[in-house]
């Protein structure tokens, strides 16, 4: 496989991945690509669950910032 390629697949388990903007190899917990220097997505999971937290912060009705 060449780097080159634009459909490079990473091997399941890789502690790398590929920049969905330059195609650039990255290692998984960088948040901005070093070649092109925009921000990686978030993962759709993750933004989802957090959706779900705000939404069921609102329904307790907690105030966060007031440290209570």
């Amino acid at each position: 496989m060449s780097v080159c390629n634009p459909v490079f697949i990473m091997p399941g388990g890789s502690t790398k991945k590929t920049c969905p903007f330059c195609q650039s190899i990255l290692f998984c917990a960088q948040k901005i690509c070093a070649h092109c220097l925009k921000e990686q997505p978030t993962k759709q999971r993750l933004e989802k669950k957090l959706k779900r937290f705000d939404e069921k912060r609102e329904d307790w009705g907690l105030n966060w910032d007031s440290g209570y």
